[in-house]
């Protein structure tokens, strides 16, 4: 509804495309969260994992420390699993927080 109000040459139209993409993605988390606690089954299906690496690519490249350089090597085919892509997703977002935790624990 958003979007329809803004010209398709607006420099805003980006901003809010990332808002909504946000917003996607915390209802996913919510939904991840019913299903680790049980209270929702999980969605399996068929899933292309070069999609959803690329559905989460900015928001990966922003968690990631500084220091660290992002590159993705994605395959020249599609890679299509049967699984809950909000939950490959989860899995993403948590593998560059691995290395911190373990930093953090080494330096403790």
């Amino acid at each position: 509804m958003v979007l329809d109000g803004l010209g398709a040459d607006n420099p805003l139209r980006t901003n809010m495309n990332e808002v909504l993409a946000a917003a996607e993605k915390a209802a996913n988390l919510t939904k991840r969260l019913l299903v680790f606690s049980r209270k929702q089954v999980v969605d399996v299906k068929p899933v292309n994992i070069n999609e959803t690496i690329l559905g989460i690519q900015k928001m990966l490249a922003r968690i990631i420390m500084e220091n660290i350089d992002f590159k993705l090597d994605l395959a020249d085919r599609q890679l299509i699993v049967m699984a809950d892509a909000g939950q490959i997703e989860q899995v993403l977002m948590n593998l560059p927080q691995m290395p911190v935790t373990q930093c953090r624990r080494a330096d403790g």
